[in-house]
């Protein structure tokens, strides 16, 4: 038998159990907008405390969505033979005098009116993650701070393994698995859609066609950084050319961040530009260095280019420009991906230690860290990751220490849980 429920997860209020409530009509919409009616069973005082046990649901939801405490309330669907649960968050409409009211007082029938999420959700499942260090993992993906021949500094998800007709909620965990005095401070994390839009977006200095002296090193990425030193003007650490064959995988809104260091920081400042043999020159805004390892040099749209005739002829250069004085290091530029979804979480005060989580949960939209007794706050930025079925994907990552070091040795684990959604059902 088919049910409509109102629940919490732990109080549920069946409206077709057939002792208590009898579901006469509900016809699930599009915009969330509907009316739920029902019969109430029992005698005069039962249906009196059965009237009031859903007036109370409502109180509580009335409470939730005004002032964000208690437990959310659903709507949820539990066909015969489904065994998983479609849920809707139950909204409250404070101007809605008619929110439940009796249809016919003899006959005991009444009417709920629901405002609810456009869409139903599916239950919660960890999705399974690939990289260098492991394929279809769900207890934790090591996940790098560089991209290199030993190195990932994404994971990877199949388009099969995410259900529904729309984006699923995601929830990021992040465990910090880098045993070091120096705690985690912020990660970043792009989504990028599409296979044949993968690509290793981290540029180092081994890849370098004009730039200074190369450094050999176990803590660069790639095993090299670059060093030099220079007057007042500007100077190009590095520049890096992009054949055409490879231009689409770039094609998309970018953020970009080098790790590098002026240390004499007289009038120093880092930003890219991107060369292009047609369109001329694009670039971000200079970008005082930050006294990290890693500047953020901001956001910069890279152009789609056209299907190209020689897949080895250049598209366009990328060049870190330095200006100020003195002498100067520079290890990589990495690009994240924001346009399909990006976000940064960081600690105002304080730093992760090592086995601690960071949670960016989009299913409860909240945000919150392993140890709730620990005094820091974590702050989060940016458009929620979604996860599109059917699409293989990627999420890129960046993460920074609490004294500002980018080093490439740091790791999270990274577990992602998701909620599938369905704009629709049949009922």
């Amino acid at each position: 038998m088919d049910s409509v429920q109102l629940t919490d997860g732990s109080t549920t209020i069946d409206l077709n159990d057939g002792s208590a409530y009898q579901l006469i009509s509900w016809h699930p919409s599009y915009d969330g907008v509907e009316s739920i009616r029902f019969q109430v069973l029992g005698s005069a005082a039962q249906i009196a405390a059965r009237v009031r046990a859903v007036e109370s649901v409502l109180m509580l939801v009335k409470r939730r969505d005004l002032q964000e405490v208690g437990a959310r309330w659903y709507v949820q669907w539990q066909p015969s033979g489904l065994s998983t649960e479609v849920e809707a968050r139950l909204q409250y409409d404070p101007d809605d005098p008619n929110r439940l009211k009796p249809v016919d007082r003899q006959s005991r029938k009444w009417e709920l009116r629901v405002h609810r999420e456009p869409f139903w959700r599916g239950a919660e499942t960890t999705v399974p993650l690939t990289n260098g260090h492991g394929t279809d993992v769900t207890s934790g993906l090591q996940v790098d701070n560089t991209d290199d021949s030993s190195r990932d500094n994404w994971v990877g998800i199949d388009g099969d393994d995410v259900d529904g007709d729309m984006p699923a909620l995601v929830r990021m965990i992040l465990e910090n698995s880098y045993n070091d005095a120096e705690y985690l401070r912020d990660v970043r994390f792009g989504l990028r859609t599409e296979s044949d839009r993968f690509d290793k977006f981290v540029l180092e200095d081994n890849e370098v066609t004009v730039g200074g002296g190369s450094v050999v090193g176990g803590s660069y990425s790639g095993g090299t950084r670059r060093e030099g030193s220079g007057g007042i003007g500007v100077s190009y650490p590095g520049t890096w050319e992009v054949l055409s064959g490879d231009a689409k995988r770039w094609a998309g809104l970018w953020r970009f961040l080098a790790r590098c260091s002026f240390p004499d920081k007289v009038w120093a400042a880092a930003y890219v530009d991107l060369s292009y043999t047609e369109l001329g020159l694009l670039g971000t805004e200079p970008v005082a260095c930050s006294s990290d390892d890693l500047t953020d040099l901001g956001l910069m749209q890279i152009p789609p280019w056209p299907e190209p005739e020689d897949d080895a002829s250049e598209a366009f250069k990328v060049k870190l420009c330095r200006t100020g004085t003195g002498s100067w290091w520079f290890d990589y530029v990495m690009l994240i991906p924001v346009g399909e979804g990006y976000r940064k979480l960081w600690y105002e005060e304080d730093a992760a230690p090592y086995q601690e989580y960071l949670v960016d949960d989009g299913i409860l939209d909240e945000v919150a860290q392993g140890d709730a007794t620990r005094a820091g706050v974590v702050r989060a930025a940016g458009r929620r990751i979604e996860l599109v079925p059917g699409v293989d994907q990627r999420i890129y990552f960046s993460m920074v220490g609490n004294a500002g070091s980018a080093e490439i040795d740091r790791t999270v684990d990274v577990v992602i849980e998701i909620v599938p959604r369905y704009r629709f059902f049949e009922d």
